[in-house]
């Protein structure tokens, strides 16, 4: 969904500026789109419409001229506004034999007047072969629901024909006016008729639920299944408490018999004390088997995650060995400079699979040391130190790998765009400040000052620009942050992102321990 919206985006800035008159223009567009559309594994379905319905472009084979989509919910709720992304109900489309459904955001003009749509087609079969990989015995269902309560995939699509064109169920319903990120319940399914326990969460980056069900009944039975041994032994166990109860009744007319009776039973006790020790000593020493076993292969689990980012920092230092090769026999000053950044951005990622392999701990990283690094880097490969220098102001803080890669290339392009447009204008010092702070508690605001010019839009960051500014927006997204242009006639930008406190050195010790 990432990566549509992602496209989504491209797209419409694409056709925002194509000249529909010019077939030049729209041979270059089509061949874009393309291009954009092939980089999904799944190949989506992307259409352009004119602010009149009627089709653009379409990479679907079964696209032809004639087809209009101004009576599609997408297109009527664009052209009343502009509302983002937006997530159309079901429909069947133009194969029509499964249901689909589309991801779409609006094109403006000149003028900020509606210009069109561009959409994305989700195929229903693509979606659920994601959810494969997840085994249950308990007949699963996985339900995806919008705000509104209207359904856009099931797995399994047993049902889903039947949900197009229909109102919300009473669970979905449900759902949505609990005004809830997450939740339980137990409902009766109107498809199955099978009561169902349903557990939900909303996504955190969409306007949309996701919703796991599983049948009581199934789950009951698995655990009727798992007790039978337990009833059985339990049976026998009273079955021999009986048998033992009239043996003592005959016998104990008489002494000798009620003697033996004793004696049997210690015997049987004693037998029993000896079988359960056993059965102590062989589920002891399996444990021990089970934990040595887990630990082995922790350990081998932390060795192949070191060898795999060893790996992988090597492979990246080829790319950029590549990359920079590739520059040099390049005669295009244009695509020396695309290649030049190619190569700083992915070095940076790079140094991230670097300090997971030379770190104890794989799971985070000292924010500090790496940015500090990435820009000793950064300010050594320009090759003039002499005019401008960086100047860093950490404060303790650890990322997990996942936000700090994101992170370090909106570093690394913010300092490169102030290497290449902050040289200051009235001949002052040339001086690049990166500066981390804590404006509140588990937050972390990072700040970059070049003593250049300030961006001649302010409001350039959102409205689309160069790859630069589209990086920086889709990266501070990823990492669930946000950022701000500052005022004033020199360039400042901040970005602000959920960062937990660093622990002091013996908490950490501690911890480790």
């Amino acid at each position: 969904m990432q990566a549509a919206d992602i496209i989504l985006e491209e797209a419409v800035a694409l056709a925002a500026t194509t000249d529909w008159n010019d077939q030049g223009a729209i041979d270059h567009l089509e061949e874009r789109l393309r291009e954009q559309a092939s980089r999904l594994s799944a190949r989506p379905r992307l259409s352009v419409w004119d602010a009149q319905g009627g089709l653009r472009f379409s990479t679907s084979n079964l696209a032809h001229p004639d087809m209009r989509a101004e009576h599609r919910s997408y297109f009527t709720a664009h052209k009343s506004g502009n509302i983002g992304l937006f997530f159309s109900e079901l429909f069947i489309g133009q194969s029509g034999k499964r249901p689909i459904f589309v991801l779409s955001r609006r094109i403006d003009g000149p003028a900020g007047e509606f210009a069109g749509v561009v959409a994305v087609a989700v195929d229903m079969e693509l979606l659920a072969e994601s959810y494969n990989g997840i085994k249950s015995r308990h007949d699963r269902s996985v339900l995806w629901l919008r705000e509104d309560g209207q359904p856009l995939m099931r797995d399994p699509m047993e049902y889903l024909e039947k949900m197009v064109g229909q109102p919300p169920s009473p669970a979905s319903e449900w759902v949505v006016t609990q005004q809830q990120r997450e939740g339980h319940a137990t409902w009766r399914s109107i498809y199955d008729g099978k009561l169902r326990t349903l557990v939900y969460r909303k996504s955190n980056e969409f306007p949309l639920y996701v919703l796991v069900s599983v049948s009581e009944m199934a789950v009951a039975a698995a655990w009727a299944k798992s007790i039978l041994p337990l009833v059985l032994f339990g049976l026998a166990c009273i079955a021999s408490l009986l048998w033992l109860r009239h043996y003592a009744l005959r016998w104990a007319k008489r002494e000798e018999g009620y003697l033996a009776l004793l004696a049997g039973m210690n015997d049987s006790l004693q037998s029993s004390n000896n079988e359960l020790e056993q059965r102590v000593a062989r589920r002891t020493r399996d444990l021990e088997e089970q934990s040595t076993a887990l630990l082995r292969a922790l350990s081998e689990k932390d060795s192949l995650l070191r060898e795999v980012n060893h790996r992988i920092k090597n492979s990246l230092q080829l790319v950029c060995s590549l990359l920079t090769l590739q520059g040099y026999k390049s005669q295009e000053p244009g695509v020396r400079h695309q290649l030049a950044e190619a190569v700083s951005r992915v070095s940076a990622i790079a140094r991230m699979h670097e300090r997971l392999y030379l770190t104890d701990k794989i799971k985070e990283v000292d924010l500090p040391e790496y940015l500090g690094g990435l820009l000793t880097d950064l300010e050594r490969s320009t090759g003039d130190g002499a005019l401008w220098q960086v100047r860093f102001s950490p404060v303790p803080a650890r990322l997990s790998p996942d936000q700090a890669v994101p992170l370090a290339l909106l570093v690394n392009e913010l300092v490169t765009n102030a290497f290449k447009y902050g040289r200051p204008i009235d001949g002052s010092e040339w001086l690049v400040q990166v500066v981390m702070s804590r404006p509140e508690p588990g937050k972390l605001q990072l700040e970059v000052f070049d003593p250049g010019p300030g961006l001649p839009d302010p409001d350039l960051l959102h409205k689309g620009g160069n790859l630069g500014m589209q990086l920086v927006r889709s990266l501070t997204r990823q990492i669930n942050g946000t950022v701000t242009i500052g005022e004033g006639p020199s360039f400042s930008l901040r970005i602000i992102l959920p960062c937990p406190e660093a622990e002091a050195p013996a908490d950490a010790e501690k911890a480790d321990a």
